[in-house]
């Protein structure tokens, strides 16, 4: 039970905070493998009743901040286009210091 209970879960909130801990570490491309997966979960689950009972039990990314993950991590790895791609996909406003990393990597 406990070597399978996380790895069977299916919390996106589990796979975001496991994200960030690769994109930390330096891990980028597991990282944006795992943000493709999220951003994938996200959209299917918008705007839907799954989505409202989520937000409740879990701590769900927005949609705009796992595209500015997947733009980071692409960055990262000198996907310039790629990046750029996710950027644009940004719609809703962010906190502050999102908007500055959005501001810095659309620049670069």
């Amino acid at each position: 039970f406990i070597n399978t209970w996380l790895k069977n879960s299916d919390r996106i909130d589990t796979l975001y905070f496991q994200a960030l801990a690769f994109e930390k570490s330096g891990v980028v491309a597991e990282a944006e493998t795992s943000y493709k997966k999220i951003l994938e979960k996200l959209t299917e689950i918008s705007g839907r009743q799954e989505e409202k009972e989520r937000r409740v039990y879990e701590h769900l990314p927005t949609i705009s901040q796992i595209n500015l993950r997947i733009a980071a991590t692409a960055l990262e790895q000198k996907q310039y286009q790629e990046s750029y791609k996710y950027i644009q996909k940004i719609k809703s406003k962010m906190s502050l210091p999102e908007e500055i990393e959005k501001i810095r990597i659309g620049a670069m």
